[in-house]
């Protein structure tokens, strides 16, 4: 409960929240309060006053910290485009917060650094009760060191760092954030204490001066310097150092602070950068937390009072014991104990875990401790409460937001209006999801046509952590060394970032290219990410084609198509591309190491800057496409090639060729009766292999085709898994596909004018699981045409997404890759879209952007449309058979009355999983088997047999699960 009703955040804004049980509702209700804002102009107090008075507070929320309409619009823009903005906060969190204060030691303070708080009252409140404690006992304000003024005397100088920390934990008590326990470091334990009632002000205000005066008689010289190592590394560091030194801080599991002669200190600072470790020397000038502090033993204690500690309802926990302060323990031994013992914050940390704490609050004017705490607890939130490089006020309203806004029981009635407000007429209602509960016509699926841009991006100021560089051809021994030199590589095992070097961009003709994809792919597949690893990104060169670049080179092309559908089974990691120029400059280089921090997995780099991949809504033209007379169809009495014979002879064309492999059957030469009599159209069958030359000679010899106005490719590659690359293999998916359209293109008459239409797949651009030669011969055959367009033939190629009634999948398979987002077009639609098409190369589909946007993220991917995208809502089950939580939970999910009516055989989409309820699904799981659950699998086809054999082995791997494949040939 709030001491009183705060109206604004420290910084004078007002918190604006709105949630709703669904992400997309969330976006839904940001464009219904602008369309609200831009009819009715409102304030901003009013807006939240409505909100808070006919809103409940559901799963998805967000808080948007405005202080007038400008401020309140941009920050509900942000969220309905689901970008990112200073002002807005999201949380999807649904259990109730456990939170901890942290409060560290010295080191990070400054003359100042509670100027631009002492305006906030409840800020104020304390630094004036702290600053009278500090009076009493005889000493000068510390209000003059917060306000501005240096001061040398130690004791000003803690006493101030002590005002700041147990103000700002003041600050966020009045705000409504209240710690479940406290946990010290060094000297923040005392304001650790004193927050979490276990000692009274006066006490703890005479420990801190006790030891500041104390340290102050200290003789010597000394220092302090935090290096980035872990305990037992650092131990070793600092041997062969010559003078004192100690291990004084553990603060996790890669940050230690070692103490001793300022000499020897200044040592290590010097050794640790010659060897590139990161260490930074600490504003103290005392050897705090070693053995050299023993001697004063009796004379600090005779400077502290003779008190205890208190009970309290929060708990302390100490990292001078690593643990949990007991009520009744004498407080001048635990005060001693405080400077001699060395810090072990890690200890602390882990304990705080161990009660459940699931947030982490640090009261500084600059966060020290954020990185050990991020290390020890991967889980938890992690906050600051200002920070050196904003505005005090702002920082802390922001980190209070970020709080409030994931906790799902915080009181935000508790903020009251300035004055009393009425609630707005006209108000937007709720937005709510529409439930049909009677059945209805399919909705159609018109074709949406997009173009592929690249679109330029700055660079986030961010450099890849722990990264191992992999030359897996050994042939890009110069480029991976640049690479490994620029990102400072490590070794494979220990890497989060794996980054695999394609082999150089060659040249030569589409045979040459076969051949090198032939030799390198199964490297390429080969390379298994280490269990630390994140983010496996291919470095290709020449692949893509942006702007004036040539056109893409067709091995790295299909080498990053493979690269994509081979992620598909690494669930864990997410899959990246980066493409560079064919030759590189020194520029292209140093943008490369700005691009792998980008979270896009399709990047490419040219005259030295980053751009990323999008795929944008281009137009169609108005007038319906002119069919010629004379067309030539490859794949020609396969399901697509007969639906474009069907159009071009319904739409003009006199003379039709069907090239085909096999020939034509019975039901085809029907089908193809019944068109020649309805449209008049002469249409031949032509039995030939087009990927053999002699074969296609021949046909043509005894044919004498008329020159083709028209030639459409859509003879199909074999949809051959990225596990199986071998050169049999390789040939079978790229034969038709790719050489097939070569040979013809080079040897089949054509008028000089004539188009070359070329059918490929979105495979083509995001890969598909078990998919990967099939996709590489897509996007080889993409690249192909892009060759074709230079050397001036009117060649296009369309990645199609998902056709109806022609697709060769069976209805069950094509129903499950409908319910990812692609929904199957209407043929005639389908053709009709690609003949009127503008731009080179379009992207063909139709679907359901919400739902593909979940499958996506399920990837790791980040979204590549420019459309706006969606996501959702818990169990136990310790000590039960695999088989029976995976039912049990499953009935829960599905709203089924026994887990006995479970279908363990049934696709789980199939009884009625949508993306909504397999996220509840994955978390219930996760509780109940401690296992995390792929969301693509769930969405993709899984049955409740197949999940249970996942779950009940060690680990999940690709094998064990079946994800979904989008194809249409």
């Amino acid at each position: 409960m709030l001491s009183a009703h705060p109206s604004t955040l420290p910084d004078g804004r007002i918190p604006v929240v709105i949630s709703a049980h669904a992400r997309d509702l969330v976006q839904a209700e940001a464009a219904a309060l602008i369309r609200y804002l831009q009819q009715r102009p409102a304030g901003v107090a009013a807006v939240a006053q409505t909100l808070r008075a006919t809103r409940s507070i559901r799963r998805h929320r967000a808080v948007i910290r405005a202080r007038d309409t400008a401020e309140l619009i941009g920050g509900l823009d942000a969220i309905y485009r689901d970008a990112d903005h200073p002002l807005v906060a999201r949380s999807g969190h649904q259990e109730q917060a456990r939170t901890a204060f942290v409060f560290p030691g010295q080191g990070n303070q400054w003359p100042g650094m509670g100027a631009d708080l002492l305006g906030v009252a409840a800020y104020r409140a304390e630094a004036d009760r702290c600053d009278a404690a500090f009076r009493r006992a005889g000493h000068a304000s510390p209000l003059s060191y917060l306000c501005g003024t240096d001061d040398p005397d130690p004791v000003v100088v803690q006493a101030a760092q002590f005002t700041h920390a147990a103000a700002l934990a003041a600050t966020w008590r009045h705000f409504g954030v209240l710690p479940d326990l406290t946990v010290g470091h060094s000297l923040g334990e005392f304001a650790a204490a004193y927050t979490a009632g276990m000692v009274d002000l006066d006490s703890a205000a005479a420990a801190v001066i006790a030891r500041a005066e104390l340290t102050d008689d200290t003789p010597g010289r000394y220092g302090m310097a935090m290096i980035a190592l872990g305990a037992e590394q650092a131990t070793e560091f600092i041997a062969g150092v010559p003078g004192w030194l100690e291990l004084s801080v553990v603060n996790g599991p890669e940050s230690v602070v070692v103490s001793g002669e300022w000499a020897a200190v200044q040592q290590v600072l010097q050794r640790a950068d010659r060897r590139a470790v990161f260490a930074r020397e600490l504003a103290v000038r005392y050897p705090a937390h070693t053995s050299v502090l023993e001697p004063l033993r009796e004379r600090m204690l005779s400077r502290l009072p003779d008190a205890q500690f208190h009970h309290a309802p929060v708990e302390f926990i100490a990292s001078a014991y690593g643990g949990p302060i007991p009520a009744g323990k004498a407080f001048r031994q635990y005060c001693f104990d405080n400077l001699r013992q060395q810090v072990r914050f890690d200890l602390a940390t882990t304990a705080a875990l161990e009660r459940g704490v699931t947030m982490f609050v640090e009261m500084s004017a600059h966060p020290t401790l954020l990185v050990p705490l991020a290390d020890t607890a991967a889980a938890a939130q992690v906050l600051g409460s200002t920070d050196r490089d904003h505005p005090a006020a702002e920082g802390i309203a922001a980190n209070i937001a970020a709080a409030a806004i994931a906790d799902p029981g915080y009181r935000w009635r508790d903020f009251a209006a300035a004055e009393s407000i009425p609630a707005l007429r006209h108000f937007p209602h709720a937005p709510m999801h529409t439930t049909r509960l009677w059945a209805g016509a399919e909705s159609s699926a018109q074709p949406v046509v997009m173009a592929e841009r690249w679109t330029a991006v700055e660079d986030p100021g961010q450099r890849p952590a722990r990264v191992a560089v992999i030359d897996y051809s050994g042939q890009s021994a110069e480029l991976a060394a640049q690479l490994s030199a620029a990102l400072d590589a490590g070794p494979e095992p220990d890497a989060e970032l794996l980054v695999l070097v394609a082999p150089p961009a060659g040249g030569g003709d589409v045979a040459a290219a076969a051949a090198a994809f032939t030799a390198h792919a199964a490297a390429q597949t080969a390379v298994t990410p280490g269990a630390q690893c994140r983010r496996v990104c291919l470095v290709t060169r020449g692949a893509e084609q942006l702007d004036d670049d040539p056109p893409p080179r067709l091995a790295p092309a299909a080498l990053a198509a493979l690269h994509r559908s081979t992620g598909f089974g690494y669930p864990d990691q997410t899959f990246a591309h980066l493409d560079l120029p064919a030759d590189p400059t020194p520029a292209d280089l140093a943008a490369a190491v700005t691009a792998l921090t980008l979270p896009d997995t399709e990047v490419a780099v040219r005259a030295g800057r980053p751009a990323v991949r999008r795929l944008c809504a281009a137009p169609l033209t108005a007038a319906a496409p002119a069919i010629p007379e004379t067309v030539v169809i490859t794949g020609g009495t396969g399901a697509i090639g007969m639906a474009y014979a069907d159009y071009c002879a319904e739409h003009g064309a006199r003379d039709i060729t069907l090239i085909s492999r096999s020939g034509s059957g019975e039901t085809t030469a029907a089908q193809l009766d019944k068109l020649r009599s309805r449209t008049g159209t002469r249409i031949t069958v032509i039995r030939c292999d087009i990927t053999d030359t002699a074969s296609l000679a021949a046909a043509i010899t005894e044919y004498h085709p008329a020159p083709a106005e028209l030639l459409v490719h859509t003879a199909s590659a074999e949809a051959v898994s990225s596990e199986r690359i071998t050169q049999d293999a390789v040939r079978d998916a790229f034969g038709a596909k790719v050489i097939g359209l070569d040979n013809l293109v080079r040897d089949w008459p054509r008028r000089p004018d004539a188009g070359v239409l070329v059918c490929s797949s979105v495979l083509a651009l995001w890969g598909g699981s078990g998919h990967g030669l099939y996709a590489a011969a897509n996007r080889m055959a993409d690249a192909l045409v892009g060759q074709l367009r230079a050397n001036g033939v009117r060649a296009n190629s369309i990645r199609w997404g998902l056709w109806r009634s022609v697709a060769v999948v069976s209805g069950g398979e094509k129903d499950r890759i409908a319910r990812t987002g692609l929904t199957p077009m209407p043929p005639e639609a389908a053709i009709t879209a690609g003949l009127t098409a503008q731009p080179d190369d379009p992207v063909i589909l139709a679907a359901d952007f919400d739902r593909l946007a979940v499958f996506f993220d399920s990837q790791g991917v980040p979204w590549p449309f420019e459309v706006p995208p969606v996501t959702a809502p818990t169990a136990d089950g310790a000590g039960r058979p695999v088989g029976e939580v995976v039912a049990a939970e499953l009935a829960t999910v599905l709203g089924l009355e026994r887990p006995d009516d479970v279908d363990e055989h049934r696709a789980l989409v199939d009884l009625g999983l949508d993306s909504l309820l397999a996220l509840d699904l994955r978390r219930r799981l996760g509780r109940a088997t401690g296992r995390r659950v792929a969301l693509g699998p769930l969405l993709a086809g899984i049955t409740a047999a197949q999940l249970t054999a996942v779950l009940s082995q060690d680990s999940t791997t690709a094998a064990g699960t079946e994800r979904t494949v989008f194809t249409h040939d």
